[in-house]
């Protein structure tokens, strides 16, 4: 990371900044849901922070799928969720849709292979998605 950090640029850190810089906005957590806000928010020119606990990010996402990051279904409904408020899952998946995160992953240039019920994997570790999520957070 430069030490001069641009308007968009984020920390990806364990530790809290003995001096942290101007942010526009902090996200706690540096899972698949934190690097993807990360990643929104510094492609819309704000100043983010990621703070994580763990001592790498996106733990999880490496394990999700046997490893190989079961990362979106295509079969998706607001019936599939359970939430207080039941008008929220629609436009929320609306918004952010399988076929967006689909898009995504391909513009990354990485391998899917559908399986059963529309779930979609990669084709190579887990890993790959990670680094291309946090270098598209670091970048925007």
């Amino acid at each position: 990371m430069s030490s001069n950090p641009s308007p968009a640029a984020e920390r990806l850190s364990n530790a809290v900044p003995s001096s942290p810089p101007r942010t526009d906005v902090l996200v706690v957590g540096a899972g698949p849901a934190g690097l993807m806000c990360a990643r929104e928010a510094a492609g819309r020119g704000l100043r983010v922070l990621v703070l994580e606990q763990s001592d790498r990010p996106g733990r999880k996402l490496l394990v999700s799928g046997g490893g190989k990051a079961n990362f979106t279904n295509r079969r998706v409904l607001p019936l599939h969720y359970r939430c207080g408020d039941p008008a929220f899952c629609g436009p929320a998946l609306k918004a952010f849709s399988p076929a967006v995160m689909e898009r995504l992953v391909a513009a990354w240039g990485l391998p899917v292979e559908e399986r059963g019920h529309g779930q979609l994997f990669l084709t190579v570790p887990a890993r790959n998605l990670l680094h291309c999520l946090m270098e598209d957070v670091r970048t925007r």
